[in-house]
């Protein structure tokens, strides 16, 4: 499987688990992550992007990955599917031309309201890009957020857990041909919407504004205090950009100091990762992925790595 792209927790069955790898399906563990069983169909395609769980049990699984390779190949899939026993038995619900799913979202109060990240093709322009919203379970899906081109894409979605109206998405703009990587452009870029997916902001307080030297961003916010958000930003050419913090809600952002933990772990290729989990007891404790896996513990003001093993 080569990388793990996604984990849900059983917030209904005690010590289950699911993993969701690159080129392996999904997996599920009821014993804390002792043992495995793959779960997921042999006639499905094996490219996974992205795992969400709701509150009431309900499992989402969007195919096809959307950390997209150097020279190496990463492979799409055919939208996003539901299971409502555990995995046992799984059905398509929609977005059959998105190509890859970077993320899922589910509204922590509604658990028939999701949103689904549909990075789009990595070789060909158009299809389902952007972000979806269902409100009914997945069985249906609308774009909220378009992207500014047919090579723009949504990869990243965070939801304001006491304010769910309140909602983080990171759009991307790439394309990859025989002898070219375009993982960046104008059309990158964090946006927010504050009307539960309705309407969409462009945020460019403190962040890098419109530029083909953008490339994809990361955004996650801390449950402990929601009014803290943090995103982390590479370019183009897969060189880290930067790292930012909000401490309003996202209508103002400060790149903290450089860091040259968390730069070298990007290394020269951080369309892989652009990844940020937040302790959700703690608001300064925050976690970034990279070749190493980089913690802090003073808001991204300073970082360590975790050196060993190697990210895939």
């Amino acid at each position: 499987g080569g990388r793990v792209v996604d984990i849900a927790v059983d917030p209904v069955v005690a010590d289950t688990i699911y993993v969701a790898a690159a080129t392996g399906g999904v997996w599920k563990s009821t014993d804390r992550g002792a043992q495995f069983t793959s779960i997921w169909p042999a006639t499905n395609p094996q490219a996974m992007g992205a795992l969400i769980i709701t509150s009431n049990g309900t499992l989402f699984a969007g195919t096809g990955e959307a950390n997209p390779g150097g020279g190496s190949i990463t492979y799409g899939g055919s939208g996003v599917y539901r299971s409502v026993d555990g995995g046992a038995a799984w059905q398509r619900v929609g977005l059959m031309d998105s190509g890859t799913i970077g993320r899922l979202a589910v509204d922590p109060t509604d658990p028939q309201h999701v949103f689904a990240a549909a990075a789009g093709n990595l070789f060909n322009p158009g299809g389902e890009r952007g972000v979806y919203e269902s409100t009914d379970g997945g069985s249906t899906w609308i774009r909220v957020l378009v992207g500014d081109n047919d090579t723009t894409g949504a990869v990243d979605l965070a939801i304001d857990p006491i304010n769910p109206n309140r909602v983080f998405a990171a759009m991307w703009d790439h394309l990859r041909e025989p002898d070219l990587r375009t993982y960046g452009g104008v059309g990158s870029g964090l946006y927010r919407s504050t009307d539960g997916g309705s309407t969409w902001q462009r945020l460019t307080n403190g962040l890098p504004a419109p530029a083909a030297t953008v490339g994809r961003i990361g955004v996650a916010l801390a449950a402990s205090n929601p009014q803290r958000v943090y995103a982390i930003v590479n370019q183009t050419n897969g060189s880290f950009q930067g790292f930012y913090r909000s401490d309003d809600g996202g209508d103002s952002w400060t790149i903290l100091s450089p860091n040259s933990t968390l730069a070298g772990a990007q290394s020269t290729y951080g369309w892989w990762f652009s990844r940020v989990w937040v302790d959700p007891l703690d608001q300064a404790h925050v976690f970034a992925a990279g070749v190493s896996l980089c913690e802090s513990q003073d808001g991204g003001s300073s970082f360590i790595g975790q050196s060993s093993p190697h990210a895939d």
